[in-house]
């Protein structure tokens, strides 16, 4: 049902954690619609690195400001590391949107 992406996504993003969280660096949450050349994003992610500690938490994607609020759009996808992964699972799940419904994933 697509008035419940969010639920969707966090549902998602908890499955993420769950099952993979000290298997891999980055996470990439897109549509089936999505395309990605994977090589352009791990250089992309590379340069990052440099430029951020291993210990901050990202979360990198088409940024746009509807509303006067940034955020990043979720029909591009986007990339979460780790860190943010975990702290949005255990610190902000917990108690934020819990039983939103919603159409939209990335408000």
């Amino acid at each position: 049902e697509y008035d419940n992406m969010w639920q969707k996504t966090r549902s998602i993003l908890s499955y993420m954690y769950d099952n993979y969280i000290d298997d891999f660096d980055y996470f990439y949450l897109c549509g089936d619609d999505t395309h990605l050349i994977v090589e352009n994003l791990r250089h992309y992610l590379h340069r990052v690195e440099k430029t951020h500690g291993e210990n901050t938490p990202l979360f990198i994607g088409f940024k746009v400001k509807p509303r006067g609020k940034y955020l990043n759009h979720g029909g591009a996808g986007y990339v979460i590391n780790k860190v943010a992964l975990r702290r949005l699972v255990e610190d902000g799940f917990p108690m934020c949107y819990k039983h939103t419904i919603i159409a939209a994933e990335d408000r």
